[in-house]
This record gives structure tokens, sequence and C-alpha cells, in this order.
């Protein structure tokens, strides 16, 4: 899976023309500065290392990614250090894989492990939690449509299990419902999910923030991290109306390819980022 994220990402490049590429870079980088990550006025560095390599701290089971043997530092200047050397070994091939200029938005692990060593917006744990559960308020397999009626059936087929299965899990009841007014959490659901993400380290609940960001639902963002759907599955559920609405009408011949190249990108970055990371030690920021 490694090599399909960045191999996917590199692709990127290779399939758009050289106009598209532009536009593409610009929303890139607007999507990380909403993240918090800084970026120079050059969205493009020029690349001056040569070898990248992983050294193992002494006297931990933490991991260093190093430049000509110089550490790599996140934005805001810290160690990109990882308790997983799985982790730190597909950073380190995003960087190696890098031509004359360093392109930030082809480094989807990267990006994700500097945005939870950084933590850039400073929020606490419960601050976190409670802006992740924001998007469970109104999540997208909650709200659903009145018609027509095959979109319906659609959405009863593919999105009920999944929610379902987030009831199970949390022993909670998440309801969904074709009115906006009437679609509120209980408060049972809300602080027993609450609970579960401010237990979570920085690894997970910035995995799990970013998959749901992505794929604007906290459901299908959960069922991923928990293995319970893969990253096509993710991307279908949370595709479903703009499948259906394309599979009618057609799409933008290059646009609906890149979100979608975009959106697998994310999920598939979260899901190892948390899987290699999530029962791991924190790393404190160094």
């Amino acid at each position: 899976m490694i090599e399909q994220i960045i191999g996917v990402s590199h692709r990127l490049i290779v399939f758009y023309s050289e106009k598209n590429i532009m536009l593409v870079s610009g929303i890139c980088k607007r999507c990380l500065s909403a993240l918090g990550v800084r970026q120079s006025s050059n969205f493009a560095r020029k690349k001056v290392y040569k070898d990248v390599s992983v050294s193992s701290l002494s006297g931990s089971n933490e991991f260093s990614v190093r430049l000509d043997e110089r550490p790599l530092r996140t934005p805001l200047g810290h160690d990109v250090i990882v308790p997983s050397e799985m982790a730190a070994n597909a950073v380190a091939r995003e960087w190696s894989v890098q031509d004359d200029e360093i392109k930030p938005h082809t480094m989807p692990l990267t990006q994700l492990v500097n945005l939870a060593i950084d933590q850039p917006t400073k929020r606490t744990d419960q601050e976190i939690a409670a802006d992740i559960l924001a998007y469970l308020e109104t999540d997208t397999l909650r709200c659903r449509v009145e018609f027509p009626d095959e979109l319906v059936a659609l959405q009863t087929k593919k999105w009920d299990p999944i929610l379902k299965w987030l009831e199970d899990r949390f022993q909670v009841q998440v309801p969904s419902s074709d009115n906006i007014f009437d679609i509120a959490l209980p408060e049972n659901t809300v602080s027993t999910i609450a609970e579960h993400l401010v237990n979570l380290n920085k690894w997970s609940r910035t995995s799990l923030e970013s998959a749901t960001t992505s794929s604007k639902s906290f459901a299908t963002a959960a069922a991923l991290l928990d293995g319970h759907v893969d990253v096509d599955e993710a991307i279908a559920i949370s595709q479903l109306e703009n499948t259906f609405q394309i599979d009618r009408w057609g799409n933008v011949e290059w646009a609906h390819q890149y979100d979608l190249v975009a959106l697998k990108s994310s999920l598939a970055s979260a899901y190892l980022v948390h899987t290699w990371c999530g029962k791991l030690p924190d790393c404190p920021a160094r």
C-alpha cells in the first residue's frame, strides 16, 4: 500500500497538463493552509539533499528520518520522529522519490505525520474531539434525501450498515433523517464517543480528523480506521451521492478524477498512520 499511495500522488503530475498542475497545486496549497500547515511562498522547493535514511534512536523505540544525515524537520521545526519503523520508512520513501523540486502535495504521509507532530492549531485533546464530533452532528451518512427513490434506496442499502456498525461499536444511537432540523444526536452518544476520542494518541486522533474531514463523515472515517471497511469501500461510501449524479448527468473530465485520487491518498495515509502508530507512544515533539 505504501507504493500505491506514493505512486498515486506522483501520477497526478503525469496525468494532468502543465496548466492543470498549477491549478492542482493551488488547491493542495489551500487545503494544507486550512489544516494549519505552513508553506513557503514558493510551493515547490529545490531539492538540495542526496540521501534519505532512517535511524533508530538509542534507548527508545523511536525512529528518525534523515536527509544527508541531518534530521528531517516539520514546518514548525520539530524533528520528524515516529514510534514505528514502517512509518519512518514510508515517510523516507516519499522524500527519496522527489525529483529536482520538492513538491509537498505529493507527500501525503509526510504531511499527516508533520501535522500530528506539530499540532499547529494548539487545541486541547478535548477541543479536537469536539471538532471531530461536529462532523457526526451533520454526518453525510446521517443526512438523507427524500427523493429520487433510487437514491433513497441506495443510501439505505449502503449507509445504514455503517451507522449500525458505529452504534454497535460504541453502544450508542446514531439516527439518520431526511429532515435537517430533526437530526440531533443523543447526549449519551456525544459523551461516549468524545471520551473515546480523548483517549486516542495523537497519531490516531490526527489520522481520524484527517479522514473525517476528507470524507465529510466521522462514521466512514471511524469504520475505515477500525478496519471495518477498506479505502476503496470508504471512498464508495463517501462518494455515493456524487457517483449517483455522475451516472445520470456525467462529470467534469479531469476534476472528478483528481478529487478521487486526492481522497484516496488522504484516506490511505490516515489508515496507515493510525495502523502503524495508533497503539504506540506519542513521541514528544523536539
